[in-house]
Protein backbone atom coordinates (compact mmCIF):
# COMPACT_ATOMS: atom_id res chain seq x y z
CA UNK A 1 0.00 0.00 0.00
CA UNK A 2 2.61 2.42 0.92
CA UNK A 3 4.46 2.34 -2.92
CA UNK A 4 0.36 2.98 -3.83
CA UNK A 5 0.59 5.77 -2.16
CA UNK A 6 4.09 6.72 -3.12
CA UNK A 7 2.90 6.35 -7.07
CA UNK A 8 -0.02 8.64 -6.41
CA UNK A 9 1.68 11.28 -4.63
CA UNK A 10 4.32 11.62 -7.65
CA UNK A 11 1.54 11.77 -10.49
CA UNK A 12 -0.40 14.57 -8.36
CA UNK A 13 2.93 16.00 -7.89
CA UNK A 14 3.93 15.95 -11.72
CA UNK A 15 0.55 16.97 -12.34
CA UNK A 16 1.13 20.36 -9.88
CA UNK A 17 3.90 21.14 -12.13
CA UNK A 18 2.28 21.77 -15.83
CA UNK A 19 4.22 23.82 -17.97
CA UNK A 20 6.96 24.62 -15.47
CA UNK A 21 4.16 26.32 -13.60
CA UNK A 22 3.11 25.09 -10.14
CA UNK A 23 -1.34 24.56 -9.61
CA UNK A 24 -3.27 25.17 -7.01
CA UNK A 25 -4.44 22.11 -4.87
CA UNK A 26 -2.30 19.62 -2.59
CA UNK A 27 -3.41 16.53 -0.84
CA UNK A 28 -1.52 13.89 1.24
CA UNK A 29 -2.83 10.23 1.88
CA UNK A 30 -1.97 7.99 4.98
CA UNK A 31 -0.56 4.81 3.86
CA UNK A 32 -4.17 3.57 4.68
CA UNK A 33 -5.52 5.57 2.29
CA UNK A 34 -7.33 8.75 4.13
CA UNK A 35 -6.86 12.20 3.77
CA UNK A 36 -3.77 14.01 5.87
CA UNK A 37 -3.21 16.99 4.43
CA UNK A 38 -4.90 19.14 2.25
CA UNK A 39 -3.93 22.73 1.19
CA UNK A 40 -3.05 25.33 -1.95
CA UNK A 41 0.33 26.23 -3.26
CA UNK A 42 0.42 29.37 -4.98
CA UNK A 43 4.24 30.92 -6.77
CA UNK A 44 5.90 27.57 -4.82
CA UNK A 45 4.28 29.14 -1.15
CA UNK A 46 1.76 27.88 1.17
CA UNK A 47 -1.51 29.82 0.73
CA UNK A 48 -5.04 30.51 1.48
CA UNK A 49 -6.52 27.54 4.48
CA UNK A 50 -4.40 24.09 5.20
CA UNK A 51 -6.18 21.43 6.68
CA UNK A 52 -4.63 18.18 8.14
CA UNK A 53 -6.50 15.43 9.87
CA UNK A 54 -5.71 12.48 12.22
CA UNK A 55 -5.70 9.12 10.55
CA UNK A 56 -9.33 8.35 11.87
CA UNK A 57 -10.72 11.48 9.47
CA UNK A 58 -10.95 13.64 12.45
CA UNK A 59 -9.86 17.40 12.00
CA UNK A 60 -6.47 18.01 13.42
CA UNK A 61 -5.33 21.65 12.92
CA UNK A 62 -6.09 23.99 10.37
CA UNK A 63 -3.76 26.69 9.07
CA UNK A 64 -4.18 30.27 7.11
CA UNK A 65 -1.51 31.39 4.95
CA UNK A 66 -0.33 34.72 3.46
CA UNK A 67 2.80 34.65 1.25
CA UNK A 68 3.83 31.81 2.58
CA UNK A 69 3.62 33.03 6.03
CA UNK A 70 1.30 31.69 8.92
CA UNK A 71 -1.33 34.03 9.79
CA UNK A 72 -3.72 31.95 11.88
CA UNK A 73 -3.34 28.40 13.28
CA UNK A 74 -6.34 26.09 15.43
CA UNK A 75 -5.14 22.74 16.19
CA UNK A 76 -7.55 19.92 18.40
CA UNK A 77 -7.28 16.97 20.32
CA UNK A 78 -8.26 13.96 18.51
CA UNK A 79 -11.91 14.74 20.57
CA UNK A 80 -12.35 17.69 18.95
CA UNK A 81 -11.78 20.41 21.49
CA UNK A 82 -9.38 22.95 20.34
CA UNK A 83 -5.90 22.43 21.82
CA UNK A 84 -3.68 25.72 20.98
CA UNK A 85 -4.60 28.67 18.44
CA UNK A 86 -2.20 30.99 17.22
CA UNK A 87 -2.61 34.45 14.78
CA UNK A 88 -0.51 37.10 13.27
CA UNK A 89 -0.27 40.50 15.35
CA UNK A 90 -1.06 43.38 13.05
CA UNK A 91 2.22 44.93 12.09
CA UNK A 92 4.46 42.17 13.54
CA UNK A 93 5.92 39.16 12.64
CA UNK A 94 5.35 37.75 16.03
CA UNK A 95 2.24 35.51 16.24
CA UNK A 96 -0.05 35.21 19.38
CA UNK A 97 -0.40 31.55 20.59
CA UNK A 98 -3.01 30.28 23.48
CA UNK A 99 -2.56 26.55 24.63
CA UNK A 100 -5.49 25.03 26.34
CA UNK A 101 -6.19 21.31 28.15
CA UNK A 102 -8.82 18.78 26.93
CA UNK A 103 -11.20 21.07 29.59
CA UNK A 104 -10.72 23.72 27.86
CA UNK A 105 -8.77 25.51 29.88
CA UNK A 106 -6.06 27.88 29.28
CA UNK A 107 -2.63 26.50 30.31
CA UNK A 108 0.09 29.05 28.72
CA UNK A 109 0.00 32.24 26.76
CA UNK A 110 2.61 34.37 24.61
CA UNK A 111 4.18 35.08 21.53
CA UNK A 112 5.94 32.58 18.95
CA UNK A 113 7.83 34.00 16.11
CA UNK A 114 8.39 33.15 12.64
CA UNK A 115 9.79 29.29 13.24
CA UNK A 116 7.60 28.80 15.94
CA UNK A 117 9.71 29.26 19.08
CA UNK A 118 8.81 31.00 22.33
CA UNK A 119 10.01 34.56 22.38
CA UNK A 120 8.77 37.31 25.03
CA UNK A 121 7.05 37.23 27.96
CA UNK A 122 4.94 33.42 28.77
CA UNK A 123 2.28 33.10 31.49
CA UNK A 124 1.40 29.85 32.76
CA UNK A 125 -2.21 28.98 34.88
CA UNK A 126 -3.63 26.82 37.15
CA UNK A 127 -6.53 24.61 36.87
CA UNK A 128 -8.80 27.36 38.05
CA UNK A 129 -7.08 30.04 35.88
CA UNK A 130 -4.84 31.41 38.39
CA UNK A 131 -1.26 32.71 37.09
CA UNK A 132 1.07 30.62 38.61
CA UNK A 133 4.43 31.96 36.58
CA UNK A 134 5.45 33.91 34.19
CA UNK A 135 8.93 33.06 32.02
CA UNK A 136 10.60 34.59 29.58
CA UNK A 137 11.80 33.63 26.47
CA UNK A 138 14.33 34.18 23.03
CA UNK A 139 14.30 31.79 20.37
CA UNK A 140 12.68 29.04 22.26
CA UNK A 141 15.23 29.44 25.02
CA UNK A 142 14.17 30.71 29.13
CA UNK A 143 16.42 33.57 29.69
CA UNK A 144 16.62 35.93 32.57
Amino acid sequence: MQSVNRIIFFVLALSFFQNGRAQDKVKTFYDSGNLKTEGIIKNGKRSSDWSYYFEEGNLRAIEKYRSGFIVQKKEYFESGELKVSVYMLNASNALQAYYYDREGRLIKSGLLNNDQQEIGEWLYYSDTGELIKTLKFKDGQIID
